[in-house]
């Protein structure tokens, strides 16, 4: 055995110049090794490995004289850049690996990007009012009903003389005014404000000013202010608008300011408002001692400091109750306040599943981390011989795994770049198929903010699927690996790692795709859904024609005559089977006022849904008569007043079925004529609520210089051509310029449902792009798996293994990791299904058919993805599988 010499250059690298150098300078270049060594040995540094004795070779016969950084430890940065061309070098040998890493995570991240860029604009970020925490919100909820509501004018009045939890109160009610502006005709959704309102909530205007003192004064009330969107889209963005007169309804307003982009009045039922004009309050509106009020403001109030929700409610309360002790005749149903948040009002039930979806895509996330973590182990193990190469040279494992780190970071921020590249594109789709509904979609765009967060999540997943690799090459034995010459394969606890991700990835897969097929038959149902009427070729048209300065009894013929001409030229429509006038609630358009009643028998007043309508109405919705009769044209202003409640009413107001002839007061002694089936108004998710209808003939509005509402026409199809034809028979009578837009109840249900519609369909796709990549980690890790075992394989076949039963054990393999991973997911789905309560319909989140069909579904694509590894282990031809190694 020969001794180590310690005196100079190790015989490898003597033997290495004798191999390298020409004959004529070999003398010369051993010189310089020999020097070389002895400045280590004086320098006491620890320098390993070959190419730094070549570099420092090359440098001292170029410049005379060995440098001096070469006596210590190569610098922290020369080292990093060295690393990161290695690791460059890595991702190019294995380029297939990459770009399919690459695509899971560049798509994985788009997703992300858009939906945490919509949760943001619309859940997370504050309301752009100032201090937006002190804004509350005012509803009442009945305890007959599920959701709290509006409250009514005297109670806000009453507020703001005996509360002292605000620093100011304000209101809303929501109305539709007519406009024709430059030719353009059409109906601006309306928000009737009181003139402090925008001083509550802080704002400003862009353009002029916004209400003042005084405004909300009658004969001083002809001001308007635009919403930014109905000012850029109607008026050009034209700033010179300020001060000009413009006719609404037939009456001209002065243009006195412009909303800021992106603001408005925080609650609708459906869209944000157009345009402002001030609430003008009449006498009764005012009056605690009126009988019978109507409830139909949103109230908004601005704590005082320290002031918590709680006691804002107990001041509210008292000043209610004081209220109603001075006036009995005020008083309701049991009932309570409810104070909340306005950012908690604004969002609704918005919140629960835009946080869902963030959730299902940080679940999808993590899927695609495991994947990519999966990919990665599998390539270093391929990699083995390389590893073992460079740990042989002089690189430590720490540097090793430092290199597969960074090979993970560059992937991960290559594909979040393409990824926030995508979701650009994506936002703008993302917004257009959001739900009208929704707050704050305007502001919903891939700004810094977003771009930092998906930047950030994307390095941590880089750091969490490139820790796997890096780990395993610093736990192996890579020298062992060399000697036994098994560089690219992987023992039975390798294998196990892998199949313990794929396990992993599908307990994820299956826990995302529960919630996905939950919420997805949950749309179905709602679409179904049986609403109490029949909303099919149903076209609706906004109507208001005044009645001129005349005395009521003349109002009530004028009218008379009107409704008279106006369904016999409707009828005589072409493809017109019915048609009928609806005020107050006409069916998923969103508007409903409820009206206090007094009972005999019952002490407290009841609040309940009234509309008024002509006596065809029931018909045209088809809506089912239970008992007694509807209207007839002998219902008149002159004859006794009747009333048709819904099934509702009758069982939770009256207490009885037999309803039929009983009386009540609404304006009036009124007299219950019939029952109907009851109509889900507000869609299938909202609890049917108390509801009478009146005829229109008998109902104040006909007093009030105008006949108001919703022109309801059942057709043969909501074709244009039938629908336009309608509205052009009826224009003469309005006296408009344009005939009036048609719209369509169906579109109006859709509309109704865009949320559900948009969860369901980004959830299917949050599950489709869970179950690729679940069957391309199946896929990816049996075939990788297979390779390593080419030579087991080959010695079963030889010793006798059918094809059929090679199959079976590759397949069995892959079932039993989607088994295991099914039980956790499942069982792991049902520990949470009580989150999903709230957002489910027409099916329990314990659902057995989900849950069968989620584990079908599954297998079926384990057994898929598994099945082409396994053929392809059932064709080894067993003399090439054992040459091989």
């Amino acid at each position: 055995m020969t001794a180590r010499r310690t005196d100079g250059p190790p015989d490898a690298w003597l033997a290495l110049v004798r191999r390298l150098v020409p004959a004529h300078r070999r003398e010369e270049v051993v010189g310089d090794l020999v020097e070389l060594w002895r400045l280590r040995a004086t320098a006491g540094t620890r320098l390993r490995g070959l190419r730094f004795w070549l570099d420092a070779w090359s440098i001292a016969r170029h410049t005379g004289r060995v440098p001096p950084t070469f006596t210590e430890r190569t610098t922290t940065m020369e080292l990093l850049l060295t690393d990161v061309k290695t690791a460059l070098r890595g991702l190019r040998s294995s380029m297939g690996t990459t770009l399919l890493a690459f695509g899971i995570l560049a798509v994985t991240i788009a997703a992300g990007t858009i939906t945490f860029s919509v949760v943001d604009a619309v859940a997370i970020r504050p309301l752009p009012f100032a201090a937006p925490n002190e804004l509350v919100s005012v509803q009442r909820l009945l305890k007959i009903w599920a959701t709290p509501q509006s409250v009514a004018s005297q109670d806000y009045f009453n507020w703001l003389e005996h509360t002292s939890s605000f620093t100011a109160i304000g209101a809303s009610r929501f109305d539709s005014l007519a406009f024709d502006i430059g030719g353009v005709h059409g109906t601006a959704g309306t928000a009737r404000v009181t003139a402090n309102l925008f001083d509550v909530l802080g704002v400003k205007a862009a353009h002029g000013r916004l209400f003042r003192p005084g405004d909300d004064e009658p004969g001083h009330d002809d001001v308007i202010v635009l919403s930014h969107v109905f000012w850029t889209q109607h008026l050009a963005a034209d700033p010179s608008v300020i001060g000009r007169r413009v006719p609404f309804d037939g009456h001209l307003r002065e243009i006195v300011g412009v909303m800021p982009a992106g603001v408005s009045f925080p609650i609708s039922a459906f869209r944000p408002p157009d345009v402002y004009v001030p609430y003008v309050a009449t006498t009764d509106e005012r009056s605690p001692a009126l009988g019978n009020r109507e409830f139909a403001l949103y109230v908004v109030g601005r704590l005082e400091p320290y002031t918590t929700l709680a006691a804002a409610r107990a001041d509210l309360e008292h000043a209610s109750t004081a209220m109603i002790s001075a006036f009995p005749q005020a008083m309701e149903q049991d009932s309570t306040l409810v104070v909340s948040s306005l950012q908690d009002r604004v969002i609704g039930p918005a919140k629960q599943w835009l946080y869902l979806v963030l959730i299902a895509v940080a679940v999808v996330l993590v899927i695609a981390c495991l994947n990519v973590a999966n990919l990665l182990l599998a390539r270093t193990a391929v990699r083995t011989r390389e590893m073992a190469t460079r740990l042989a040279l002089g690189a430590s494992r720490g540097r090793l795994a430092r290199v597969l780190l960074i090979e993970g970071t560059m992937l991960a921020l290559v594909s979040a770049a393409a990824g926030v590249g995508v979701s650009f594109w994506g936002v703008s789709i993302a917004k257009a198929s959001l739900p009208a509904s929704l707050a704050r979609t305007s502001g919903i765009a891939v700004d810094l903010r977003v771009l930092v967060v998906s930047i950030a999540v994307a390095m941590l997943c880089g750091l969490l699927f490139a820790s796997a690799p890096a780990w395993w090459s610093s736990r192996s034995d890579l020298a062992a690996s060399m000697r036994t010459g098994n560089a690219g394969s992987v023992g039975a606890g390798r294998s196990r790692s892998f199949k313990t991700f794929l396990v992993v990835e599908m307990t994820f897969v299956s826990v995302l795709l529960v919630a996905s097929a939950l919420l997805v038959t949950s749309f179905i149902r709602i679409t179904t859904a049986d609403l109490g009427f029949d909303r099919r070729n149903v076209v609706t048209y906004s109507i208001d024609k005044p009645l001129g300065s005349m005395p009521e009894a003349d109002q009530q013929l004028a009218a008379h005559a009107f409704l008279t001409d106006l369904f016999d030229r409707v009828r005589h429509t072409p493809g017109v089977k019915d048609a009928a006038l609806i005020y107050n609630g006409l069916p998923l358009s969103g508007g409903s006022a409820q009206y206090s009643i007094a009972v005999p028998g019952q002490s407290n007043k009841l609040l309940m849904d009234a509309h008024q309508v002509t006596p065809g109405y029931f018909s045209t919705m088809a809506i089912q008569l239970l008992r007694g009769r509807v209207f007839a044209e002998s219902d008149t202003a002159g004859t006794a007043p009747v009333a048709v409640i819904n099934d509702v009413a009758a069982r939770t107001v009256f207490g009885s079925d037999e309803v039929v002839g009983r009386t009540f007061t609404f304006r009036g002694s009124t007299t219950i004529v019939g029952v109907v089936r009851s109509v889900r108004a507000d869609g299938p998710e909202i609890d049917v609520r108390p509801e009478i209808y009146v005829p229109i003939a008998q109902s104040p509005m006909m007093s009030r210089g105008s006949v108001r509402g919703h022109l309801v026409v059942r057709v043969n199809n909501t074709s244009n051509a039938e629908t336009t034809a309608v509205g052009s028979a009826i224009q003469p009578l309005l006296n408009t310029p344009r005939a009036p837009m048609p719209e369509i109840v169906d579109d109006a249900f859709r509309r109704l449902t865009a949320d559900r519609r948009f969860n369901a369909g980004v959830m299917a796709i949050f599950g489709a792009i869970a179950i690729l990549i679940g069957a391309i980690g199946i896929y990816g890790t049996m075939a990788f798996l297979v390779a390593q075992r080419v030579r087991e394989i080959g010695v079963r076949v030889a010793l006798g293994a059918t094809p059929s039963r090679v199959m079976r054990t590759v397949i069995r393999d892959a079932s039993w990791c989607v088994l295991l991973g099914l039980v956790v997911g499942l069982a792991s789905a049902r520990a949470v299904s009580s989150l999903f309560t709230s957002l489910v319909f027409g099916v329990t989140p314990t659902s057995p058919s989900i849950y069968i069909g989620v584990a079908a579904l599954l297998v079926i694509v384990g057994i898929a993805a598994a099945l082409v590894p396994a053929r392809r282990a059932a064709r080894l031809d067993p003399l090439v599988a054992l040459r091989t190694e």
